[in-house]
């Protein structure tokens, strides 16, 4: 009996007021934290797309008929990729918010099937992500600050 309430007692330590081991606590952190740099990229991306669009693209004509089409079919031809590019990373982010949503309050086994989820794209960023690292780097804190 005493061994079954000791077991008991060990399970309940290794888990947390959300119901996670450490372990799947870890790999949430890890995980939230991946998505959300992929997240913040795509926000960037999106910006300077967009700030792209906006742009004027003159080609000056200086009378050098080759030169001036060739400009001209570059420009074209960009012109014509950035809302292509614009839509792909605009769906990309919708998909990176729905999978840090899902991460929200998910139960052990749904962390460890968003991992895994991740982990066929992302493998590399998974594994070498400092989740410590990224809350010492964080805008606005002091150098040696480790508080709230």
């Amino acid at each position: 009996m005493r061994a079954l309430l000791f077991a008991a007692a060990l399970r309940h330590a290794a888990r947390t007021a959300h119901g996670l081991s450490v372990a799947a606590q870890h790999r949430r952190r890890v995980l939230r934290g991946v998505l959300q740099q992929e997240l913040e990229g795509q926000h960037r991306a999106r910006l300077n797309l967009e700030a792209e669009m906006n742009r004027r693209r003159d080609v000056v004509d200086e009378n050098d008929g080759e030169a001036y089409t060739q400009a001209y079919a570059k420009a074209a031809k960009r012109a014509e990729a950035v809302p292509r590019r614009l839509a792909e990373v605009t769906r990309r982010g919708e998909q990176l918010e729905a999978l840090l949503e899902r991460s929200r309050g998910a139960t052990e086994d749904e962390v460890n099937n968003l991992y895994q989820e991740v982990a066929d794209e992302l493998a590399d960023k998974l594994e070498t992500f400092d989740a410590d690292a990224a809350a010492r780097d964080q805008f606005g804190r002091p150098a040696g600050f480790d508080g709230l």
